[in-house]
């Protein structure tokens, strides 16, 4: 995933001319990202229904026990007659729709198309699914303990800057809370 991650973000620089894209036809699509609803936002609304989709798939349908049973071991799963391929692929297609839809609410909320805008976003997914694995469910990884740690990344974040701090503090933030919650996460899985 990482390898891949970085060949395609080389591949997006060298397509782009690492250059940003600025269009009239992007101010069209702004209003998808801009919009307010009794003063919530419209990312933060598509936050919490996929939030509630994502939660009912995995936890209340038979899909979501077998994703969780591939994840916990995949042979396993696969002896227990789970088709795993099939669903791996099925997670991944609704990751990747998941993260185009957000693509196009970032580009409608700058309403820019920059080639550089997407890798800082990694560290902090993952260390919000990792603290997110040590809330609420005991070392398993879950939609609300993820939303949780979303919300604490970004606040520690959004304090940093806010306090003046030098540039690189948000980073040191995120790569220490991610070294606890994975050593969280392993401790609880032990003891759960």
């Amino acid at each position: 995933t990482l390898a891949m991650m970085s060949l395609l973000g080389a591949l997006t620089l060298i397509i782009s001319g690492n250059k940003t894209i600025a269009s009239e036809r992007l101010f069209e699509i702004t209003q998808i990202a801009r919009f307010k609803v009794f003063g919530v936002t419209a990312p933060v609304m598509y936050l919490m229904v996929v939030a509630v989709i994502l939660w009912i798939l995995l936890e209340h349908t038979a899909t979501g026990r077998y994703i969780y049973a591939i994840g916990f071991s995949q042979d396993t799963a696969r002896l227990s007659g789970i088709k795993t391929d099939r669903i791996r692929f099925m997670c991944f297609l609704l990751s990747a729709a998941v993260s185009g839809f957000a693509g196009v609410v970032l580009t409608a909320r700058i309403t820019v198309g920059s080639p550089t805008i997407g890798p800082p976003f990694l560290l902090p997914a993952f260390a919000a699914a990792f603290v997110g694995a040590t809330q609420l469910r005991g070392g398993r990884f879950n939609v609300w303990g993820t939303l949780i740690a979303v919300f604490l990344i970004c606040t520690g974040n959004t304090g940093l800057a806010l306090s003046g701090q030098p540039l690189w503090s948000p980073q040191v933030f995120v790569g220490v809370t991610l070294i606890v919650a994975i050593g969280l996460t392993g401790v609880k899985r032990r003891v759960v």
